[in-house]
């Protein structure tokens, strides 16, 4: 709706009157209201200050605290400085303290000055000379005036949301966002702006750069965007104003926190230099009290433990000589396992023998024999049966093999249907694949009956015994597998040499009956009984003296000669370390000493008074301004509440939530775009504007998604607070711009409109008034009159050439 046709009339801004109920008289009794003071305020419910009962408490409260945390408050009270060398002097006071040295309660505290309100009142004026951030490049300042409410009008694109996200930064806004340089820009430069402000009556101009972060100054400056809505209703947050009693405990907390942190660092400072026990010292008695050391260990402890002397000398080179022999088992396990060698050796040979002994090479001699005589007479019946073969050799082993290859041909492949050999019609030779003639046919014939006879048959049966008879027979071992054998057993080189000399005469035997030539000769037979008779006596003396030493043996007493044996050497090692022993105490001494000294400065009792004041000063004003924020925006039918959450290092926290909800969903799931940005600025509004030091509020856009109904409740509200403060809105909504105007001049609040626009050169060039930003009635009577005087003067002075290149925008309007 543009502000030219606007007639409806505006809704003035209804101001409650004060009830004076039980419950009101009761709060402004206890925090020292008058009886004339309004309660609740007509335009906001302030959090509570302290009064004299609190100070009182909180005194109390303090004397019961470590000295070294009173002598922190009475400088913070008495508005003292706190660096670099307060803290260290508070760290100091409170190793002292720990020790027992400092005692008593710190005198003369000035509680006064909880009663007193710091902070100025912050009135932004300008925001000029920017470089390098987004696409803004005015070349005259963003002035804001003098005005109590400003609001800064302009298209999208126009540089508004950069000159937003440039007092965030500036101000330590809840959610800053980025600060980008121009993306578009093929040269970078470094980022900067100026920025004017009045602080209470005095004026001030700074140039800040994105590294600055926060002006210590501006940071009183609060500003609401979408960002910052989120921030207060998707998740829980503390109240942006804290009364002066506990802002005192927050900075309390501050100092307590970077006094441990100090104290921590000194610990951090002073490393063990104490040499790591070895392993082997680890199961030790002295081991387990060298690494149990504390700042408890006495001096008497370490000299008694770290002592040594001539005797233990003695008794450790007793120990070592008497360990250094053999253990009696391990004797004993030695000479069994030599045992198993030799009875190995004697089994081995035993078998070797027996399986190459004369009645077993007098069996392979007759078999080879047995089969050289079946072969000699299927050859003969062979060459009876076949006596008109062509060619000689037929009946031999060769023959045969060729024979069993030509039937599988001839079975599997050519003749797969008929029987073997095929001497049918049209039938061939499976060898030379040549038609048969009845001659061939016959002698095909005659094979197969001679392959078939019992004479070929025995010579079959006799070569396969043979060849079962030499599988069995074993192989035997080389030279090598014996020498290790006979060292294993611990037996002497003339056993060796035996032992060889039985195998050469086994292996001569072994190489005749592998020959293909019989031999009723196969060589001498080992003689072994006797060798047989000594191992064994060998092994029986091994068995004896494994026994021997086994009974004579007593495990639990040399185990406890080792055990004392490492004892003796942890102690001889930390014997030596003992200066080193006598540094690591002092220094767990001081680390002791520090960390009582960091016990006193923890924060717990801190953030418990805090959240217990918290409790009473914060939480019930909160609310009631909450409420009442819902109720100024027309929006009590929207069901939310504002609930204490939990208490966090002293801080209440607080979340928007919904009432009365039987399904617990999250609110923005639930709400309507309007409904949640309403209540958004309720959330934000309870928090800030209970601020005392009344410095600027800035809003963005922040009738976005909201009905009619709702940019005029939040337009009267914003107009209510510019009463008490600076109040800049940025806009591209006409119809923001036109209420704005309208209930500003009922209210009779001051406002200034700057139209922005982005030009040639850049964004975020503040002008003149735009004429579609304007009223009719300011369009006739005093922007075209101005535009059409300075086009004449351009006609008079530079001629109709430059004249006709003026926009024609104010005759078309």
């Amino acid at each position: 709706m543009s502000a030219g046709k606007r007639r409806l009339k505006p809704r003035l801004p209804r101001r409650p009157q004060p009830r004076r109920c039980r419950m009101h008289l009761q709060a402004a009794e206890k925090f020292g209201k008058t009886e004339n003071s309004p309660w609740p305020p007509s335009t906001t419910t302030t959090m509570s200050q302290p009064t004299q009962d609190t100070s009182s408490d909180l005194a109390d409260w303090l004397a019961k605290q470590p000295c070294w945390l009173q002598q922190a408050a009475a400088d913070l009270l008495a508005e003292k400085t706190v660096g670099k060398e307060e803290m260290i002097a508070y760290t100091k006071m409170a190793i002292s303290e720990a020790a027992g040295e400092i005692k008593g309660a710190v005198q003369n505290i000035q509680w006064t000055a909880l009663g007193s309100v710091g902070g100025g009142a912050i009135h932004l004026q300008s925001v000029g000379e920017v470089i390098g951030i987004g696409q803004l490049n005015p070349q005259v300042p963003l002035s804001f005036g003098v005005e109590q409410i400003a609001v800064v009008f302009g298209a999208n694109g126009s540089g508004k949301s950069s000159y937003v996200r440039i007092l965030k930064h500036i101000c330590g806004a809840r959610q800053q966002g980025s600060i980008h340089a121009n993306v578009f820009a093929k040269a970078t430069t470094a980022q900067q702006c100026s920025i004017a402000y009045r602080d209470g009556e005095n004026e001030e101009n700074s140039t800040w750069s994105p590294p600055d972060g926060v002006l210590a100054k501006l940071s009183t400056i609060d500003i609401f965007d979408t960002h910052c809505g989120h921030a207060y209703l998707d998740a829980e947050g503390e109240a942006s104003y804290e009364p002066r009693v506990l802002a005192f405990l927050s900075d309390l907390a501050v100092i307590a926190d970077k006094a441990a942190a100090l104290l921590q660092r000194g610990i951090e400072a002073k490393p063990s230099a104490l040499p790591i026990l070895p392993n082997d010292h680890a199961a030790t008695v002295i081991g387990g009290w060298y690494k149990t050391l504390n700042a408890q260990t006495t001096q008497d402890a370490v000299d008694t433990k770290c002592s040594w002397s001539d005797e233990f000398d003695e008794e450790f080179a007793s120990l070592a000589k008497y360990l250094a022999e053999r253990s009696p088992k391990e004797r004993a396990k030695e000479l069994e396992t030599k045992k198993s060698f030799v009875d190995g050796m004697v089994i081995l040979l035993t078998s070797h023998c027996a399986a190459y002994s004369d009645e077993s090479c007098s069996g392979i001699v007759s078999l080879r024999k047995t089969a050289l005589e079946a072969q000699k007479a299927a050859e003969l019946a062979a060459q009876l049966s076949l006596g008109e073969a062509i060619l000689d050799g037929v009946g031999t082993e060769q023959w045969l093999a060729l024979w069993a290859t030509a039937r599988l041909f001839s079975t599997e492949a050519a003749y797969p249907y008929d029987k073997f050999p095929n001497t049918g019609d049209d039938a061939r030779c499976v060898l030379c694949q040549q038609e048969l003639s009845s001659e061939g046919k016959q002698r095909l014939q005659a094979f197969e009956s001679y392959v078939i006879n019992q004479t070929s048959s025995d010579a079959k049966k006799a070569k396969a015994a043979l060849s079962a008879a030499i599988s069995r027979l074993p192989d035997l071992p080389s030279d090598e597998t014996l020498e290790a054998k006979c060292t294993s057993g611990g037996l002497p080189e003339t056993d060796l040499l035996a032992i060889k000399r039985f195998y050469e005469l086994l292996d001569a035997r072994r190489t005749l009956l592998f020959s293909d030539s019989p031999t009723p000769e196969f060589g001498a037979s080992p003689v072994i009984e006797k060798w047989v008779a000594t191992a064994q006596a060998v092994s029986a003396g091994y068995a004896e003296s494994a026994k021997h030493f086994l009974e004579g043996f007593n495990e639990q007493e040399r185990l406890l000669k080792l055990s004392r044996q490492k004892e003796l050497s942890a102690h001889q090692w930390v014997h030596a370390q003992k200066t080193a022993i006598e540094a690591e105490v002092a220094r767990l001494l001081k680390i002791q000493s520090l960390e009582k000294a960091k016990g006193l400065c923890g924060t717990l009792a801190i953030s418990r008074k805090k959240g217990a004041l918290a409790e009473e000063l914060i939480t019930p004003a909160y609310i009631t301004s909450f409420n009442a924020e819902l109720k100024r925006l027309g929006a009590r039918s929207v069901s939310v509440e504002l609930t204490k959450t939990r208490v966090s290092r002293g801080s209440i926290l607080h979340q928007v939530r919904l009432r009365n909800a039987v399904n617990s969903r999250p609110i923005q799931e639930v709400l309507s775009e309007g409904e949640y940005r309403i209540v958004c600025i309720a959330a934000f509004l309870a928090d800030v504007a209970a601020k005392p030091n009344g410095s600027t509020f800035v809003f963005d856009d922040p009738i976005s998604s909201l009905d009619l109904d709702y940019e005029e409740s939040v337009v009267q509200r914003l107009v209510e607070v510019a009463a008490k403060r600076q109040v800049i809105i940025f806009t591209h909504r006409l119809s923001l711009l036109g209420m704005v105007q309208d209930y500003a001049k009922k209210a009779d609040v001051a406002m200034r409109a700057i139209h922005i626009r982005r030009e040639t050169w850049g964004a975020g060039e503040p002008g003149d008034e735009a004429i579609e930003a304007a009223k009719p009635k300011v369009v006739l009577n005093e922007l075209l009159p101005k535009r059409i005087k300075a086009a004449r003067g351009v006609l008079a002075e530079q001629g109709q050439a430059a004249h006709k290149h003026i926009p024609n925008s104010p005759c078309i309007a």
